[in-house]
């Protein structure tokens, strides 16, 4: 039988831009099925000063970065890049502005559990570089053929690439963050 609190850790070949302590990180012992290990897109980005205030608050040992479901955008700094993703998107596949990215995408490989998640959401979170671990409970938990169909879509649209990146977390179930602005609190 296998180790329940077995996991695998995906990387670029390069995770240290992403990620100084990268592998110090690799024996910290996380909570849930799925975590971050990099804090930033690179060295200055997010603004150091974000970065000094988060760890000084949480205690954690890593970052994740919250982004709109609508825009790909990061919420507390400025992404150019996640905008042109966005509007690629909308190009690529016909969708309108407004439109849940996230929600859309994961009907289009057939990932309906966690779409219905994402539909009720506002944000997301996302581990820069896609360096993550996911215990290996959780990624035998996802159906092959959802596999196939996001290998298959990211291979005939390269952008979509983009759009896995910022949902690999979500993909293995981490909560969506949830907005309601007429009461003013997270669901």
């Amino acid at each position: 039988m296998e180790n329940d609190d077995s996991y695998t850790v995906f990387s670029q070949g390069d995770p240290f831009d992403h990620s100084e302590n990268f592998l110090a990180l690799l024996s910290h012992e996380f909570s849930g099925d799925v975590w971050g290990y990099a804090s930033q897109w690179k060295p200055g980005y997010p603004p150091q000063s974000t970065l000094q205030k988060y760890f000084a608050n949480n205690h954690d040992v890593a970052r994740n970065e919250i982004f709109s479901l609508f825009n790909w955008g990061p919420i507390q700094s400025f992404d150019e890049g996640a905008f042109l993703i966005s509007r690629l998107y909308f190009e690529t596949f016909g969708v309108k502005n407004g439109i849940n990215i996230a929600a859309d995408f994961l009907e289009k490989i057939g990932h309906y559990r966690v779409r219905e998640k994402a539909l009720n959401a506002t944000f997301g979170e996302f581990s820069y570089g896609a360096i993550f671990g996911v215990r290996n409970q959780a990624i035998h938990s996802v159906e092959r053929d959802i596999y196939i169909k996001a290998l298959t879509f990211v291979r005939s649209a390269g952008m979509a690439g983009h759009i896995m990146e910022r949902l690999w977390l979500h993909f293995f179930d981490h909560p969506f963050i949830c907005f309601d602005p007429k009461n003013n609190h997270t669901a």
